[in-house]
């Protein structure tokens, strides 16, 4: 009997029946100004298209979105007027969330400093009932909201910017900094459906003349994970561990992340009923942990019990340890440059595969992305192996995002140059999670007569969004955005 060895393809499967697709008609009323995914947890559930109409007053501005299911039929859409404080401002949407059947809609109120730079003011939101199809609630993020009294350096010194997580089944965990730490301390805290303040974390006070800034990890049904950092005149002192109570927002726990021989970077957290897992990459110690970022060590892997914050595990990986010839002891690579790390997944086995890519910083303000990389780990973080994939060198990270297949086969990750418009090249990493197989597959992306850029979809599918020029002036660009099947062959 033959060996049967699956090999994983991945290509889009263009069959004319397949008709998933959504129109941006262009001609019609507004200007879209934005259009995204929207998560249900781990899944899709649909998109969201925002469209800003005209100005009702000047200090309201109307806006038309439409919610759309994971196969692109619209659910619902509708209007609604949003408030800005000063007739010379303008909005700009920057983050749609989902969460148990209601969208959040986030906007920053922007104005000219006079010099050509953006001045923040405010962040604000409206919440929409996607099943009444009815807003129910709208509101400014930070309660002590400072306002504009012509004062540019004043005023973005006392602005936070509010980021917005689905939160269990309850609402949205809000999180907000300030440009200047020492002028505003974070700000974090729960809100429900319809605005209404849920808790608020009271945030510790460090010790005379020091701060602390707090940066979301992660969070679950049961809890959330805050980074912690005490500084004094900007300059870190350590770092903590902050586990809240997702339903009050009571500590759970306040764990010093400090170690006394390395330097740490936090590139990954995954909250697993009782235990946190944090992944990241290890530095030499330096004093106040001023550390090269391109020189790292290696990477580790933290365990943490969430009832106590207590550290269960430390596990440190040296470089020399994946046994590949042309990797050195500070994470560079022979020819290509150092690694940068851009997505870390545990596989359904425990297992872990991270992706990387390799960069190079020919100029003082350039850096150059070279070759594409996957690190295999086992359960318990041994080394399995590194594999390496040739691509075309470019300005920016190629990283883009990743994508379940269908039936939990396996996982792909969509790499693609954005800075070369004039011949795109998609790079797709594919990992087998039965054969533990890594292959990649490119494809080119012509854009003489349009532009083509992808984006998350359902499982097994991708989302491609293709701009077509209108050919004049005075011709709108159409827009379609289309699902394209990840099919998969067997040999």
């Amino acid at each position: 009997m033959k060996k049967i060895i699956t090999i994983l393809l991945i290509a889009f499967c263009l069959q004319s029946s397949f008709a998933q697709s959504y129109q941006i008609l262009n001609t019609a009323a507004g200007r879209v100004v934005n259009f995204a995914s929207l998560k249900d947890k781990e899944e899709l559930y649909g998109y969201a298209e925002l469209r800003k109409l005209d100005n009702v007053s000047p200090t309201e501005v109307k806006y038309k979105y439409s919610i759309l299911d994971k196969n692109m039929n619209i659910i619902v859409s509708g209007e609604f007027t949003e408030a800005k404080g000063r007739k010379n401002a303008f909005l700009d949407n920057y983050q749609i969330v989902y969460n148990n059947g209601y969208v959040l809609f986030n906007f920053l109120e922007n104005l000219y400093s006079g010099k050509g730079s953006l001045m923040p003011i405010k962040c604000q939101f409206k919440i929409l009932n996607i099943a009444s199809n009815k807003i129910t609630a709208s509101g400014v993020y930070d309660k002590e909201i400072i306002k504009y009294d012509g004062n540019f350096t004043k005023t973005v010194k006392n602005v936070r910017f509010y980021n917005s997580i689905a939160l269990s089944d309850i609402g949205f965990f809000v999180h907000g900094k300030s440009n200047y730490q020492k002028d505003l301390k974070s700000d974090s805290y729960a809100i429900d459906f319809e605005g209404k303040e849920i808790w608020r974390n009271k945030i510790k006070e460090a010790e005379k003349k020091h701060v602390y800034e707090y940066d979301f990890f992660d969070l679950d049904e049961n809890t959330i994970s805050l980074i912690a950092t005490k500084t004094r005149n900007y300059k870190k002192i350590s770092e903590h561990l902050l586990l809240l109570d997702t339903k009050t927002g009571n500590e759970i726990a306040f764990t010093d992340l400090f170690n006394e021989k390395y330097t740490m970077r936090f590139s990954y957290s995954k909250l697993d009923q009782d235990k946190l897992t944090i992944i990241g990459r290890y530095f030499e110690k330096e004093r106040r942990d001023r550390v090269n970022d391109d020189e790292s060590l290696g990477l580790y892997k933290k365990e943490f019990e969430i009832k106590t914050g207590k550290l269960v595990s430390e596990t440190f990986v040296p470089y020399s340890k994946f046994k590949y010839g042309f990797i050195n002891k500070n994470g560079k690579i022979k020819e290509e440059g150092f690694l940068r790390f851009q997505k870390i997944d545990q596989n359904p086995d425990g297992s872990y595969i991270i992706i990387a890519e390799t960069y190079t910083k020919p100029l003082l303000t350039t850096w150059l992305f070279t070759e594409l990389y996957t690190f295999l780990l086992d359960k318990d973080f041994n080394p399995i192996s590194i594999k390496s994939f040739d691509t075309e060198k470019s300005i920016n990270s190629k990283y883009s995002f990743s994508q379940k297949l269908l039936n939990d086969t396996g996982k792909v990750y969509f790499f693609y140059d954005k800075n070369n418009e004039e011949k795109l090249e998609l790079n797709m990493i594919n990992y087998n999670y039965n054969s533990k197989e890594v292959t990649l597959s490119k494809m080119n992306i012509e854009t003489k007569e349009s532009k083509i850029s992808v984006f998350p979809a359902k499982t097994g599918y991708i989302a491609i969004k293709e701009t077509r020029s209108g050919g004049s002036k005075k011709e709108k660009d159409q827009i379609e955005i289309r699902l394209e099947k990840l099919n998969y062959e067997r040999q």
